[in-house]
């Protein structure tokens, strides 16, 4: 690619415009572990990027399968944190009014059918069957889903406050607890066997998705189907992936493929793929199923950051690096020395490309690499504290 190490990467000086998401500092207080092997095929991680705190000791890695190209955080908060995490802090800002209104708003108005929600509806299957949905969020595929006609219909969410609004507002049975907890599957359990498991961008967010889909495949029998839409690594946004803390997770068509198949399940139905969203329905099987590997997943990876971030430019001097919410698209933009003139340039590129852009940090080029070019493709330092994001 012509690019030397020490420009695989740059030093973040600042946040500044986060749009909801708030910094979080990985320090002594956030307890750290290491998960080395891919959720899908338990191939060991390769290092994709390392991130450094300002005295070079503080790290946290992000890891790819060098097999199917997924990518998670090796190092990453205990489960325990994190459990606790979407327990109660998830999506919590302002949480009476919104909560407030989305019950007044809800019966009233659902919105629009997710994907995998029109996937389901298209299945020959018994609606009177069960059916169940891993993190239902504020109830609304379940509600769609009943509205079709499937009359048992329960679901789990890790987040107490949706929970609680979902068994208010549509009166389902949801249990508070993440989907592969002793306490959910004894719960589940009651109800199983399933005639379909859903679950919408809720595995990035799952601890371990292989205990996922093992307890999934527990409460199936063969024939019966799951149904699981996630974000797409291919045009996932490349700083989210980095640096979005809750999404512990960014799976490939492959990965997503190949995790299924570990517990039974072959792909039936890809038509809903999408550049941004694995979308995908599989059947459970008692055969066995073995997807390839994908090719070269590593350095194709490392050309996404690369192209992505614009790495194979050549910047001096601090700049803001900013990038686009719901697309991987982002730029380097020079910062002007007067801070009036500044919020003026970077308010006219908000104005040229969209609302959709405005996140964005202070960067400055690395002056020196706390890991190699083999140990780490890419490096991004803090100036100070080594920090995550989240909301």
């Amino acid at each position: 690619m012509g690019l030397t190490p020490r420009r695989m990467g740059f030093v973040i000086e600042a946040f500044l415009e986060l749009q909801g998401w708030k910094p979080l500092a990985i320090d002594a207080t956030v307890p750290l572990v290491q998960v080395s092997t891919c959720p899908a095929d338990h191939t060991p991680l390769r290092t994709l990027c390392t991130l450094v705190d300002g005295s070079g000791h503080r790290r946290v890695r992000i890891g790819c399968c060098p097999r199917c190209g997924h990518v998670t955080y090796i190092d990453r908060p205990t489960k325990v944190w994190v459990d606790q995490y979407y327990r109660s802090s998830w999506d919590a800002d302002n949480l009476e009014s919104r909560l407030n209104r989305l019950e007044q708003h809800l019966p009233t108005k659902l919105p629009h059918e997710k994907t995998g929600v029109r996937i389901a509806l298209g299945l020959d299957i018994d609606r009177s069957r069960p059916i169940c949905e891993i993190g239902c969020g504020y109830g609304a595929n379940m509600k769609h889903l009943a509205n079709a006609g499937f009359t048992h219909v329960v679901g789990t969410e890790a987040s107490e406050h949706r929970a609680a609004l979902v068994s208010r507002v549509f009166g389902f049975d949801v249990f508070t607890a993440p989907f592969e907890s002793e306490d959910a599957q004894r719960q589940l359990a009651r109800h199983a066997p399933f005639t379909l498991i859903y679950s919408h961008h809720v595995l990035e967010h799952t601890y371990h998705p292989d205990k996922v889909l093992e307890a999934a495949s527990r409460l199936q029998s063969a024939g019966d189907y799951l149904i699981v839409s996630v974000p797409n690594h291919e045009q996932e946004p490349s700083m989210g992936v980095l640096l979005f803390m809750p999404h512990l997770h960014s799976f490939t068509r492959m990965s997503m493929e190949t995790l299924g198949a570990r517990f039974g399940y072959e792909l039936v139905d890809d038509s809903h793929m999408h550049p941004k969203n694995v979308n995908l329905a599989f059947r459970k099987t008692d055969r066995s199923v073995e997807p390839a590997p994908a090719e070269q997943p590593l350095a194709n990876a490392v050309a996404k950051y690369v192209r992505a971030l614009q790495l194979n430019s050549q910047y001096l001097g601090r700049r803001r690096l900013w990038w686009s919410r719901r697309a991987d698209k982002a730029g380097q933009l020079w910062m002007l020395w007067n801070a009036r003139l500044d919020a003026r340039h970077w308010n006219a590129v908000v104005r040229r490309h969209g609302y959709d852009l405005h996140r964005s940090a202070m960067i400055s080029n690395l002056r020196r690499r706390w890991t190699t070019a083999e140990e780490s493709p890419l490096e991004i330092q803090f100036g100070n504290e080594l920090t995550l994001l989240y909301k």
